[in-house]
């Protein structure tokens, strides 16, 4: 069982008649902000090579790959060997789905029958309490699967 808002979609929210700030779900509880005036830490997003991790040799950059993982929960991606005009397809297609009208998008939901959630589908992240706060996006998350040929 799902959420009761877990199909509720960060433009339909903002879209609401009379809404002067964002909902309190949306919002980070005052205790948990960073002090005003505080230095902003500097941040490095890790980088992982994967034709280095690829190799027998690659144990420095699995450990690296592990690290961001457990550390960052994302990485930078280096020596995928994909060409650039492919990952330009992708931000192309990408772009194209997300100004698609939302009844559209709709068809892709992460939510099925309104009963089950799942990461593949565009949607919100997982709900699992009413104190959770939510991230103010939706996603499309996609997994690769094989194809006969």
């Amino acid at each position: 069982m799902v959420h009761e808002d877990q199909g509720k979609l960060v433009q339909v929210v903002a879209a609401e008649d009379g809404l002067l700030a964002p909902p309190s779900r949306y919002v980070l509880r005052e205790e948990n902000r960073p002090a005003a005036g505080a230095e902003p830490a500097k941040l490095t997003i890790p980088i992982v090579d994967l034709s280095i991790l690829a190799k027998p040799n690659g144990v420095e950059e699995a450990a690296k790959l592990r690290s961001a993982l457990q550390s960052w929960g994302l990485f930078v991606v280096t020596g995928h060997g994909m060409p650039k005009e492919f990952l330009d397809e992708i931000l192309h297609a990408t772009r194209k789905f997300f100004h698609l009208p939302l009844e559209e998008k709709q068809k892709c939901s992460n939510v099925i029958g309104g009963a089950m959630f799942q990461n593949e589908g565009y949607g919100t992240d997982r709900i699992d309490s009413d104190e959770q706060i939510l991230d103010c996006c939706d996603r499309l998350c996609m997994a690769p699967t094989a194809t006969g040929g």
